[in-house]
């Protein structure tokens, strides 16, 4: 293949990258920006059903999938992959609250995840919504 020929062929490459992106970003413009395939949020399952309700969803799934005695990092890690911030409280070293709190536009409609783990040592004693009295 001599000089010219490659020239051609790199300038017909070019042009076939130009068109296959510039369709792709026609039709994603045309799309309005809406994935055909939408990415939900692990938390969204539990958000959509408000605070009381998608807390105590949640807290029965990680209570089955981590149940008493298991150990007490690995559900911790499984509320972080949810999106909840996990903080140590204060008077002990075994007890967290995670939560989460999304404000859709008014705070009157915010959604509030939250769940209190407790554990002995390394094992996980206990995982519920929070005493909400």
């Amino acid at each position: 293949m001599d000089d010219k020929e490659w020239l051609h062929t790199l300038k017909l490459m070019g042009m076939a990258m130009v068109i296959l992106f510039g369709g792709i970003a026609a039709f994603a413009v045309a799309w309005g920006g809406q994935s055909p395939w939408p990415v939900e949020a692990p938390a969204d399952r539990y958000l959509s059903l408000g605070s009381e309700k998608g807390t105590n969803l949640l807290a029965r799934d990680l209570a089955g999938q981590h149940p008493p005695g298991s150990d007490l990092h690995a559900a911790l890690n499984r509320l972080r992959q949810v999106g909840l911030d996990c903080r140590a409280d204060g008077a002990r070293s075994d007890a967290y609250t995670c939560g989460l709190q999304v404000n859709r536009g008014d705070r009157r409609y915010a959604t509030r995840l939250e769940i209190r783990v407790e554990g002995e040592g390394r094992s996980l004693r206990m995982i519920a919504p929070p005493d909400r009295g």
